[in-house]
């Protein structure tokens, strides 16, 4: 019961799939800082996935393995692992090639192309305002994103 109460508070639920700022997750902002991420004043994105949910899918497995109760929402999650691992490394992939792309310009060509930049997070608003870890339109999203690259 005291494992339920612990993990329940960071399965993924309504928490949006992309996250403006500093990232919670060291991990995610060295990536981030590493795809070209800088201190420009230019929104900071990274993606929004606890990596206690990945320690949560491996304790669920094991427990059902051993023979032990699971609790229906750990169960859920642990059956979404590739589900997840898929839009993690999407979204994780789609940031490093925005970032990359932004590096690659100068600051005239960022000016020449400032309408075209705001286009692209207008399409990237999405992840952070409405679609979540249930949502069913992350693929697309990922999609619309990679094309808008």
């Amino acid at each position: 019961k005291q494992w339920y109460q612990r993990r329940v508070a960071i399965t993924p639920g309504k928490k949006p799939i992309l996250a403006i700022g500093i990232s919670p997750n060291p991990d995610a902002e060295a990536e981030a800082q590493g795809a070209g991420g800088d201190d420009s004043g230019a929104p900071q994105y990274y993606v929004n996935f606890s990596p206690e949910l990945t320690e949560i899918i491996t304790e669920t497995k094991y427990l059902e393995q051993l023979g032990f109760m699971v609790p229906e929402l750990a169960r859920n999650v642990a059956l979404q692992e590739e589900k997840f691992s898929r839009y993690v490394d999407g979204l994780k992939r789609m940031l490093a090639r925005y970032y990359d792309a932004l590096a690659l310009l100068n600051a005239a060509e960022m000016q020449l192309l400032d309408d075209h930049i705001k286009d692209l997070q207008r399409v990237l608003r999405a992840g952070y305002k409405r679609l979540n870890w249930n949502s069913l339109g992350i693929p697309d999203f990922i999609g619309r994103w990679s094309h808008a690259i």
